[in-house]
């Protein structure tokens, strides 16, 4: 009996060290796990600014950054096996963990607002100033009163006998005028009547010896005798010369033609190079 006991605890003994020969313990794995905490701080400044005062401003809360998730790490499955009870393996098993920082989160009270200050203006002093006099009124002189109408100057003119012996005015018989002549269209005179400067014997004396007047001029209706180199003609005062100077007068085409030409009847075609003399001079004329 005792030799089976010891024989089987032989048996027993070579298996449990032939299993501990050919499964070598394995030892578990260490795991790391490092967990990173962000930490935000908020440093308040507080700075004094000098001006007027702003509306109130809500600080808003402080932005905190979320944590990193932590990523579980799995071990590798480790194959079953059935230890020998009699060679057990201590296990070692460590794992480091770093402290977590305490997370601080906390939001600055805003600052109190600056004090508001109210401040009154001084009153401006109250000045009195007596305003200037008003200026003079200006008076505005009446205008001059206008001048008097002028009136013509008077002219005299001599008395005008009925002729002849009788006559006493310029240009007498006694002491005739000279001057010169020349001749012009006719149409209505200054002494009221139409002249026909080609069917008549008619004149217009200077302005200056006839004076102002017109239609009763002493002079209109006068015979005046005018010679010229020896010939001779009798004419009637019909109108006045406001150009001529002097003695010079003016006559019509019929008249001027029985003056510068021989006596021939008159007519346009027989007299019509005698205009190209143009004013004839010295000429002689006197009333009668």
């Amino acid at each position: 009996m005792a030799p089976q006991f010891l024989k089987a605890l032989t048996v027993a003994t070579a298996l449990g060290a032939t299993l501990a020969t050919a499964l070598p313990v394995q030892p578990k794995p260490t795991v790391w796990h490092t967990t990173t905490q962000v930490v935000v701080k908020t440093i308040t400044k507080t700075a004094t600014v000098h001006g007027t005062p702003g509306p109130d401003y809500t600080v808003p809360p402080a932005y905190t950054t979320p944590a990193a998730p932590t990523v579980p790490t799995d071990a590798p499955q480790q194959p079953s096996y059935t230890p020998v009870p009699s060679a057990p393996t201590p296990s070692s098993s460590s794992s480091y963990s770093a402290p977590a920082e305490p997370s601080s989160s906390s939001v600055p009270a805003p600052p109190p607002p600056p004090p508001t200050t109210t401040s009154t203006p001084a009153p401006e002093p109250t000045t009195s100033t007596t305003p200037p006099p008003p200026p003079p009124a200006m008076t505005t002189p009446p205008p001059p009163p206008p001048p008097p109408a002028t009136k013509p100057p008077v002219v005299s003119i001599p008395p005008i006998g009925g002729g002849g012996s009788t006559y006493t005015g310029p240009c007498a018989a006694g002491s005739p005028c000279t001057g010169e002549i020349t001749f012009y269209d006719g149409g209505l005179g200054a002494c009221g009547t139409n002249i026909d400067t080609n069917g008549e014997d008619a004149i217009a004396l200077p302005i200056e010896l006839m004076g102002p007047l017109s239609n009763n001029n002493p002079y209109c209706g006068k015979q005046v005798q005018i010679s010229y180199k020896g010939k001779t003609a009798t004419a009637t005062v019909k109108d006045k010369c406001a150009g001529c100077t002097g003695n010079n007068i003016d006559m019509t085409r019929f008249l001027f033609y029985k003056l510068i030409r021989f006596p021939v009847a008159f007519t346009n075609s027989s007299n019509s190079g005698v205009e190209a003399d143009g004013r004839i001079h010295g000429v002689e004329w006197h009333f009668i």
